[in-house]
């Protein structure tokens, strides 16, 4: 599912490094057995496959844990930019690109990228840009990280994304992108771990429940 507002390796995003990640520490997190299973499906069921199902249960249950408890991701140090969820209507009307948007609903995938790219060099440096263009860079990063994605040149939108993380790590619909790249990736432990930093900052983001 894609949002239609504006809202990768964690490069896009740098893959968690930490020796167990929630995921993972999620299989082990309850002590349910299969026992704990509706009654039907212990009748009806061979033991191996309740096993199985018990252990998708502590997986599940060890997920809505992490997501309940989490807290949102922290910034780099020395960090300069913003912790906003969504970028201001302002920002978002100065990273106004019909012709690349276009390009990209009709599936011209090259030129959405290229145009996107050219309106990022328009902008000013990012030393020199206030908190308005900070997120007209960031808006306009995350179109051409989506475009490169489906374009399937996927190191190149992990670095788009990146760059949009470290100045807007709060950005629900990067996060969202990030957790579609690491899926297209095939890292679905990383995309879960994607999803969750999103439930941190946005447990309401319209697209979170289909996924």
């Amino acid at each position: 599912g894609e949002k239609g507002g504006e809202g990768g390796d964690r490069e896009g995003s740098k893959k968690p490094n930490t020796d167990e990640t929630r995921v993972e520490a999620s299989k082990a997190a309850t002590t349910d057995t299969y026992h704990e299973l509706p009654w039907q499906l212990i009748a009806i069921m061979g033991e191996d496959m309740l096993k199985q199902l018990a252990g998708h249960k502590r997986y599940h249950d060890g997920l809505v844990r992490a997501a309940l408890n989490c807290k949102p991701p922290d910034p780099e140090p020395g960090f300069r930019g913003s912790l906003d969820l969504v970028p201001p209507p302002e920002s978002v009307e100065a990273a106004s690109t019909p012709d690349a948007d276009v390009a990209l609903e009709d599936g011209e995938l090259e030129e959405a990228a290229a145009k996107y790219a050219a309106a990022l060099a328009k902008l000013p440096r990012s030393e020199d840009e206030d908190e308005r263009d900070g997120w007209t860079r960031a808006v306009l990063g995350l179109r051409r990280a989506r475009a490169l994605r489906k374009l399937r040149v996927l190191d190149d939108a992990a670095r788009q994304i990146e760059e949009v993380r470290a100045s807007h790590p709060r950005y629900a619909d990067m996060l969202f992108e990030s957790a579609l790249l690491w899926l297209d990736k095939g890292e679905p432990t990383a995309a879960t771990e994607a999803f969750l930093d999103l439930a941190c900052v946005d447990r309401s983001y319209g697209e979170l429940r289909e996924w």
